[in-house]
């Protein structure tokens, strides 16, 4: 029985001398019992990182808004599938289910599931909806976020920040030639080191998109990323597919300028570039090939609907609308503060606002929906609660480092 994810790693490539970084990434991230997703919930100020959901509840009721139209383009289908791929803190599913309420057609006929493989997680979701009397409106799957599906989805599918944390392949390029960068151990000690490539899925990989990555740079290549959309794809037979993650355009995310790839590790808010150090201890993420993506989901047979920044997207939604009522409402203070920044940092352009939107829609029904749909303004206007992260220096749940600082500076040309 190994202590923690690091004896696991260590096995493996005493087994076969290396392993690849998918291989790697995929043991510290979801090991069945040690994993970095499998073991513990690090989301929030006390966390790692944090998400849109933990900071305001305007994020969940744009998305609401959203599934409420498709609902009504689907002509008022029951039961609707709102299926939630990794859910997180369960803060996204609590609002997101206050939302509903407020239509009370809409929330007759929603099936709402979360396709969640932490036990952890699970459990702090299952709490945290039990508190807000929803925990009986929620179905979960078990096993690897994405494994499970219903056999036919009539609905919405959302997966936030899902792509960028699957397992990727590195790869680099020598005089031509495309290697796989292994993971191995040398002294005690693990670095990567070049091979020929484990899977001829690589090289067709970079001819499909017809580009290569930079000669004596690194790359990442999420196979399981173009997977996890193909199978969303086919499980949809009439909706909206959602894709929320960090991303570029393969031209860019494979260019001269980003030679060095896009692998970050997140702990205690602070970043850092090296993957292999303390593995199990931190979040892996990079940034997903839009190209590829988009590729993988009208391969599916879906038809694209658009993709935005999430700037742009929770602005089309009306985003604009809550940030006027804040100042009518009577808030001073830290109250009134707390949640003027919270809505700027969703759509902070060094941020959360960078995030890429991409829609696909499957069905006739949707093929001229108006996506992201402006939301009516609730009332009254929901705010932060006790549990979503308050970016505040006094707060007691700060400081945390500034996060965008760091992007910035890792990622400036």
């Amino acid at each position: 029985m190994e202590r923690g994810v690091a004896d696991a790693i260590h096995r493996a490539i005493a087994r076969s001398g290396s392993i690849t970084f998918a291989r790697f990434m995929d043991l510290a991230l979801y090991h069945p019992q040690l994993g970095y997703y499998i073991r513990t919930a690090r989301l929030g100020a006390a966390g790692d990182y944090y998400t849109s959901p933990e900071l305001h509840p305007a994020f969940a009721w744009l998305i609401a808004g959203q599934a409420v139209a498709v609902w009504e383009q689907l002509g008022r289908p029951r039961p609707f599938q709102f299926v939630e791929v990794g859910g997180g803190s369960g803060l996204f599913a609590r609002d997101f289910l206050r939302s509903a309420a407020s239509a009370p057609a809409f929330a007759a006929a929603l099936d709402y599931r979360i396709d969640e493989p932490s036990a952890g997680l699970q459990a702090l979701q299952r709490e945290r909806l039990e508190q807000a009397g929803f925990a009986e409106r929620v179905n979960w799957s078990s096993g690897r976020a994405g494994d499970w599906y219903p056999d036919s989805v009539h609905g919405l599918i959302l997966a936030n920040e899902l792509l960028d944390a699957l397992p990727v392949h590195l790869v680099t390029r020598l005089e031509g030639e495309l290697l796989e960068l292994y993971v191995v151990e040398r002294n005690g000690q693990l670095r990567l080191e070049p091979g020929s490539v484990s899977t001829p899925a690589l090289p067709r990989y970079f001819k499909a998109l017809g580009l290569d990555p930079p000669e004596g740079g690194q790359a990442e290549v999420n196979l399981n990323a173009t997977r996890w959309v193909q199978r969303a794809a086919r499980s949809l037979r009439a909706g909206i597919l959602l894709l929320i993650d960090y991303g570029y355009p393969a031209a860019e995310l494979y260019s001269a300028s980003r030679r060095a790839g896009t692998l970050l590790c997140y702990r205690e808010h602070r970043v850092t570039s090296d993957p292999l150090a303390h593995p199990g201890e931190r979040d892996i993420t990079s940034h997903v090939d839009l190209t590829s993506v988009r590729r993988s989901a009208v391969g599916g047979g879906l038809s694209p609907i658009g993709c935005w920044t999430q700037s742009q997207a929770l602005s089309r939604a009306g985003l604009d609308r809550w940030a006027s009522a804040l100042a009518q409402l009577p808030l001073r203070g830290p109250e009134l503060d707390a949640n003027r920044r919270a809505l700027e940092a969703l759509i902070d352009p060094d941020g959360l606002g960078r995030l890429a939107w991409l829609a696909f829609a499957a069905g006739e029904d949707l093929a001229s929906i108006e996506f992201p749909l402006r939301v009516p303004l609730p009332e009254p206007l929901p705010l932060q609660g006790p549990d979503h992260l308050r970016l505040l220096a006094e707060s007691a749940m700060d400081p945390i480092p500034d996060v965008e600082q760091q992007w910035r500076e890792l990622f400036a040309p």
